[in-house]
């Protein structure tokens, strides 16, 4: 099963997105800030994050270069889900995987994860 980690601070946002990608048959951890979700990551990466970027303590862009610096987590892709207008150019600086707007549809959501986990060997095991 591929393993998802989404990280929000919007606890409506972190509700609907893992029941509906449960439902699609991915393992979703979820954390509400970044800096749980480093804490989370010292256990089995995930295949696939999904974060927002602000978020209260450790902002998304702190995250992800957070993950960058240590190597177990270095090359686990990012979906970057934000309301912020430069989610473009940040996911672009960030070498986010992909990005999507909000508000954005579970369907978009769905159909980007499954794009990047189909280019992933570890996930593809785990199916």
């Amino acid at each position: 099963m591929v393993q998802l980690l989404l990280v929000d601070d919007d606890p409506e946002v972190r509700e609907l997105l893992s029941y509906a990608l449960r439902g699609s048959g991915y393992d979703v951890v979820v954390a509400e800030d970044g800096v749980f979700a480093l804490a989370l990551l010292k256990s089995d990466p995930p295949d696939l994050m999904l974060l927002d970027l602000d978020m209260p303590g450790l902002t998304g862009e702190a995250f992800v270069a957070a993950c960058r610096r240590t190597p177990r987590w270095a090359n686990v892709p990012v979906l970057l889900l934000s309301g912020r207008e430069d989610v473009a150019s940040v996911a672009v600086a960030l070498g986010a995987a992909g990005y999507l707007q909000k508000p954005y549809r579970v369907n978009e959501v769905r159909r980007m994860i499954r794009a990047l986990t189909d280019q992933l060997p570890r996930a593809k095991e785990r199916r």
